[in-house]
Order: structure tokens, then C-alpha cells, then sequence
């Protein structure tokens, strides 16, 4: 470890902070699952869909694993198969509690490593399949030698998972951080920065810009979500910095990295989309021939609330699992939602029922037609793109609906991939097994207690 990479007083604010807080004890009423580390989302964009995590020795990186929400997420899915979880942190108070949950759960596939992020290539360690940095890179002196620490250590055909702060979306939080640099100057003790930032918002007016954006959306992290470490690191944060689009495409760029997917998770994927937004189809047809980056960079600007750049990387070109590919399953991803609530969704829109679909503050309807309707009743996470095409395609016959192979294609894909973007499908391959959900995998560890009981 080499001391000199630490920024001291980042160091002192995880130790004094560890984040996000959390009781281990947790573990047993809740699993803390992650969009981005869910395996079949991982495989749908990584790896093609094609990725049998059971089969091949699989080594995941959690560089400035905080707490370890993305170690243990991932530890816990990737139980009893050929993957080892590597996790790296300079806060030894954060490292305690992430051990401790690890302990909880006998998760004996994660080993815990003591040091900063930049120091990943000098301590010898195989590279990684899969990295997870999130929230972290931000925080650095130079986010650029942090991307190329880990860079380093990820293989030729490997991927990371990324959050860096969005600029446009956190300018509230950057009018706050530099009003309580003023009011808390020559303080250094954080009881008292953080005593007089509550009183600060106190009596912020309505006008301010943070009152403004609460009343479009909630702040992340605000006053009591995640207590004094939330709104610490949130307001008084010392080392802080953020990206518009256009800036996190140029620093991938600078790495020899580029974008998998279009980012964002949890459904936030519409913020980056244009159509999100925009209705008028002759201005949304001249949109779509610009390059994914101004696209992505007018989403950002017209809905103003990405806080959060959520993506994967990777050194090669990927291409996420592809909806021209007829071998592959589209299947309902279990930890979007249960299995009541997923019968539920495909009986209405089968009947030709509209179903409501809220997203980050914005409001998609699906409206099923004639070949969404067709197409539902036949989705099942068994049966291949190709079937499922030829099966709606007969029925569509019996409704005496005229449509050819080409176009019904074009539509069903069209559809799949609206599924997709909110989360509720992914695609594998059909030897890729269903992975369990975060609600199953939380069953799972449950029994496992009550039998060693």
C-alpha cells in the first residue's frame, strides 16, 4: 500500500463516516441487491447473454467497496461457483462492517484487501473479469489515474460497472456544498459542519434550488435517508466532482474505454432518451441521427434530473445481447418484480389492458396493439425470440391480421426492447440458466440459517 495515495482527510471522512451506513444485522431481513450486479443483467450487456457463471472461474473486483452493498450483492448470487470476490477499500471502519456482513451470510468466496484503489495494479493481483467502482472515482484527486489503476487490472474482454456524479442533475447539491463552505469556514470539526448545515436547510427559502428540486423530485441522500453520513457526504463532501455527458464520454475516451448499453439502471435508462421527452416525430427522426453521445447529452439537459452516471466499460467493443439474434430468451427479470406482479402485468397487457409503468418522475404507459397483446401470451423465459416470433405470428394469422415475417420482427423487437429498458427483460441464451433473484437468493441464506440452527 502506498500511503501517498491516500488523500488523508478523504481517509479520516470514511473512517469517522463509514458509507453507506449499515447494520450488518440487516442481512437477515433484506438482501441489498443492486441493479447493476444482477448476473442476468450483467450477461445481457457484458457478455452477449451468453455467460454461464457456474461453469468458468469468474474473478469480480469491488474497488472502494464502502460498506460492501456491490461484494456482497454479488458474493452472494455467485455462492457455490467457480467466482472469488475481491474487495479493496482505504477505510478500515467500512471494511469492518463489510467483513462482518460477509460473516453473517458464511460467505467464504470474498477476500478483503486494505489500501486505495490506485494502488490496484502494484499489488499483484490476477486480473479481473468484472469491476465494480461505484461512487468512488469522483472522489479522487485525479479520477483519470483512478480509471487507469483499474483499467490495468480488468481483462482484454472483461467490463466494468461505473458511477460518477452527474453534473446537471446535482446542481442544487453543488449551490449547497459551496454555501456551507462559507458559513463552515475555519470550522474543521464535522459535528459542527454538520450541525450548522442542519440548521442551514432549516431555513433555506423557497426559491433556493434545492427547495426547487424537491418539489420536482426527492434529493438523493437527503436530510434523514441515510443519516449524518448521507447528508455528509452529500453537502460537506471535501473532494467532489461531476460529469455531463459529453465530459464522460471524452474521459473514456481518455482511458481507451467505451460505453456498453445506454447508461443508467433502475428504469433510468429513459432519462438519457430523447423520446422520453420529446413527441414531435419529425424533430425525434432528425434526434436520431446524431451520434448516441448528443443524444444522450440532450436527454440529460431536457430532464435535468440524472444525479447519478450509472454505466459499464469495457477495452473491447461489446455489443449488449442483441434482439436480431432469434437463439436468444427474453426472460422476465425476477428482481424487477415478483412472480404474482409479472403474471399480473402479462394477463393485462394480453387483454389488451394499458399498464402505467412509473420511472424516475417519468410516466410510460405500454399500450398494447394487436401484436403486443399476441406476443404476451406467449413470453415465458423459456422460449427463444424465434418461436416466440413464429407463435405470435400465428395467432396474428387467426385474428386475421395481415403482417409479414420481416415486419412482426421489426415490431416484436421494437416491443422487447422497450421491456428491456425498463428493466423487466433481459436476454440470455438457452443454455444460460434463470439466476435467482434478490428475493429467492434471500430465501435461500434464510434456510441456510434456520437449518445450521
Amino acid at each position: 500500500m502506498k500511503s501517498e495515495n491516500y488523500l488523508p482527510h478523504i481517509r479520516e471522512h470514511y473512517e469517522d463516516l463509514p458509507y453507506p451506513p449499515y447494520e450488518p444485522a440487516e442481512e437477515y431481513n433484506q438482501l441489498q441487491a443492486l441493479w447493476m450486479h444482477q448476473l442476468p443483467r450483467i450477461n445481457h450487456y457484458c457478455f452477449a447473454g451468453r455467460k454461464r457463471f457456474e461453469e468458468e472461474p469468474f474473478r469480480v473486483l469491488s474497488a472502494g467497496g464502502g460498506t460492501g452493498h456491490a461484494a456482497i450483492f454479488l458474493a452472494e448470487q455467485l455462492r457455490d461457483m467457480p467466482a472469488e470476490i475481491v474487495y479493496v477499500d482505504m477505510s478500515e471502519a467500512s471494511m469492518a462492517i463489510a467483513k462482518k456482513r460477509a460473516e453473517i451470510r458464511q460467505l467464504e468466496n470474498i477476500t478483503f484487501h486494505h489500501g486505495s484503489l490506485l494502488d490496484l495494479p502494484s499489488m499483484r493481483l490476477e486480473p479481473f473479469d468484472y469491476i465494480d467502482c461505484s461512487g468512488v472515482l469522483h472522489h479522487l484527486a485525479d479520477p483519470d489515474a483512478g480509471l487507469q489503476a483499474l483499467t490495468d487490472v480488468l481483462v482484454e474482454d472483461g467490463a466494468m460497472s461505473l458511477m460518477v456524479y452527474g453534473a446537471v442533475g446535482r446542481t442544487a447539491v453543488y449551490q449547497m456544498q459551496d454555501l456551507m463552505k462559507l458559513v463552515n469556514e475555519g470550522v474543521t470539526k464535522k459535528d459542527e459542519k454538520l450541525a450548522r448545515l442542519k440548521k442551514i436547510n432549516q431555513f433555506l427559502p423557497r426559491a433556493n434550488w434545492l427547495n426547487l428540486a424537491r418539489t420536482v423530485y426527492r434529493t438523493p441522500d437527503d436530510f434523514g435517508a441515510h443519516g449524518d453520513a448521507g447528508i455528509y457526504d452529500l453537502y460537506l463532501h471535501e473532494q467532489d466532482r461531476a460529469y455531463t455527458v459529453p465530459q464522460l464520454f471524452a474521459w473514456l475516451r481518455g482511458a481507451k474505454l467505451q460505453m456498453v448499453g445506454i447508461p443508467g439502471d433502475g428504469g433510468k435508462q429513459m432519462m438519457y432518451l430523447p423520446q422520453s421527452y420529446i413527441r414531435d416525430m419529425p424533430l425525434l427522426e432528425k434526434i436520431s441521427q446524431l451520434p448516441e453521445e448528443k443524444r444522450y447529452a440532450i436527454g440529460e439537459l431536457m430532464g435535468g434530473m440524472i444525479t447519478k452516471h450509472t454505466f459499464y466499460a469495457a477495452k473491447q467493443p461489446k455489443k449488449p445481447a442483441d434482439l436480431a439474434d432469434e437463439e436468444l430468451v427474453p426472460t422476465f427479470n425476477p428482481s424487477a418484480m415478483s412472480k404474482e406482479q409479472q403474471r399480473a402485468m402479462v394477463a393485462q397487457l394480453a387483454a389488451g389492458q394499458a399498464v402505467p409503468v412509473p420511472r424516475q418522475g417519468l410516466n410510460t404507459t405500454l399500450q398494447p396493439d394487436a401484436v403486443m397483446k399476441a406476443l404476451m401470451q406467449h413470453v415465458d423465459s423459456k422460449t427463444p425470440l424465434k418461436h416466440l416470433i413464429n407463435k405470435t405470428m400465428m395467432q396474428l394469422q387467426k385474428e386475421s391480421h395481415k403482417v409479414t415475417r420481416d415486419e412482426l420482427k421489426a415490431r416484436v423487437s421494437s416491443i422487447l426492447q422497450q421491456f428491456v429498458i425498463l428493466e423487466f427483460i433481459y436476454l440470455r441464451a438457452a443454455d444460460v440458466p434463470i439466476y435467482l433473484g434478490a428475493d429467492d437468493l434471500q430465501a435461500r441464506f434464510l434456510a441456510g440459517v434456520d437449518k445450521k440452527a
